[in-house]
């Protein structure tokens, strides 16, 4: 089956995500080896969370499957091609405040992976990410819901 592309503009989209949840699928990318965590995280160039540290994510489109959503999303944010270890609980996201939404609340039902690099793994970000850094435990200034995901990963472990 073909997959069809519809595309709206900003602001209709953001109108139109007033009114509905998103689905979306994240990715959390491990570089590490051997028990050691290096976990790919992406400065956000875009609302919601513009300026959060997160990791690569984004919607899946009308009849796309979610591993397809998942490879296309992470190689248009990242540049890699990665391999889907195993499958994350899922969560659902509620940001505020968003701007360009109607009633500023923008909300995501995501399911969530965890991946693995190729080899010689080389970064190349698009302009949804402004920088990138590796994360080798879950640091206090990250956001609620990174903190949650790298937890669900089973990468990390609480003191």
């Amino acid at each position: 089956m073909r997959l069809a592309r519809y595309v709206l503009g900003r602001k209709r989209f953001n109108y139109l995500r007033g009114f509905f949840p998103v689905f979306s699928v994240q990715a959390v990318i491990d570089f590490g080896a051997a028990g050691k965590p290096q976990v790919l995280l992406l400065r956000r160039a875009e609302e919601p969370a513009k300026g959060e540290w997160w990791i690569p994510g984004g919607m899946v489109l009308k009849t796309e499957s979610s591993g397809k959503a998942l490879r296309r999303i992470v190689k248009r944010e990242t540049g890699l091609r990665c391999t889907i270890v195993r499958q994350l609980p899922s969560a659902r996201e509620v940001f505020r405040n968003v701007p360009g939404i109607p009633d500023g609340i923008a909300d995501c039902m995501t399911e969530n992976y965890l991946l693995r690099p190729p080899p010689q793994a080389r970064i190349k970000l698009d302009a949804t990410s402004t920088d990138f850094r590796m994360a080798t435990a879950i640091d206090k200034d990250l956001h609620p819901y990174v903190k949650k995901h790298l937890m669900h990963s089973g990468l990390f472990y609480s003191k």
